[in-house]
């Protein structure tokens, strides 16, 4: 999604597509995740980072948004990291932080077309993104488990059941919702 012209494309397909559907839910799930600090952050690799947790999501409301009717809604997949911090994530937690700030525009902005948005914050979540970030360290993971209530990582389709309950209740409009197993404060 990092490469800038990749909505050009997807404009026809999506004209074709969504001029026939009564209710749409656009999910924000593409992210990108690197280790790095305040200090020896990477300007190319940050912009990067903005361009597929940020520059991608808007680009798609504004293409998808014409065609949604009442009952639609826009779901953004946060993480815990959407409002604390950790050290070496410098530009995850920026545009994640930013993408809480986006979902609560897009609220603001729709007030009254009846179109909901929420950000979904999952916690420790077992992906291929998690895996990569540690590369592959059981250990790293394990202890990542240890800090949530249930002594394990969340199953992605614990997330997707989430987001579906998310996509059908309009009453969240604009929330927040922590989606991590209770999560032990340090």
């Amino acid at each position: 999604m990092s490469n800038s012209e990749w909505h050009s494309s997807l404009l026809a397909t999506f004209k074709k597509l969504l001029n026939s559907v009564d209710q749409i839910c656009l999910i924000h799930n593409a992210s990108k995740m690197q280790s790095d600090n305040v200090e020896n952050i990477d300007l190319d690799n940050l912009r990067e980072v903005l361009e597929v947790n940020l520059v991608g999501p808007s680009i798609l409301n504004k293409m998808i948004i014409p065609y949604m009717n009442k009952g639609s809604s826009i779901l953004y997949v946060g993480s815990t990291l959407s409002e604390k911090a950790v050290p070496q994530m410098s530009s995850y937690v920026t545009t994640k932080h930013g993408m809480v700030g986006l979902m609560r525009s897009t609220c603001q902005d729709l007030f009254g077309r009846f179109i909901h948005t929420a950000c979904i914050c999952p916690g420790a979540t077992e992906t291929e993104m998690l895996v990569e970030y540690v590369q592959g360290n059981k250990e790293a993971l394990t202890m990542m488990a240890q800090t949530l209530s249930e002594n394990r990582l969340i199953l992605p389709e614990e997330i997707a059941r989430t987001l579906l309950f998310c996509a059908h209740n309009s009453v969240i409009n604009g929330s927040i919702i922590h989606a991590n197993l209770g999560i032990q404060e340090t």
